[in-house]
């Protein structure tokens, strides 16, 4: 009887052996699809980034001349005088633009 009972024994081990080889099989066989995968993928990635064209990216420009500013500012507002004497040459000169004088600027 002790014959039969470890021959039992070692049957059941052979097939927990069997069980776990192949589930130890099926995990490999996984891992290596995954990674063959990631690999396909990894090389997708690369190839996409390297024909990606550029990203051009714009930034703002602080203005620090405060001395061009300036400068500009004045000239714009000495051709808005030269402008208006111009247009309206007697004002400048403290004549009345309107001919009553009560109306003037």
């Amino acid at each position: 009887m002790w014959n039969h009972v470890q021959t039992n024994l070692e049957e059941s081990k052979a097939q927990e052996i069997a069980k776990v080889q192949n589930s130890l099989q099926e995990m490999q066989n996984k891992f290596e699809e995954t990674n063959a995968l990631l690999i396909k993928e990894r090389e997708n990635v690369k190839k996409v980034v390297e024909e990606a064209p550029p990203v051009i990216k714009e930034t703002q420009v602080i203005v620090e001349d405060t001395q061009k500013i300036e400068t500009l500012t004045a000239e714009v507002e000495s051709l808005k005088v030269r402008k208006f004497s111009h247009t309206r040459p007697n004002l400048l000169l403290g004549e009345p633009y309107f001919k009553d004088a009560s109306l003037s600027i």
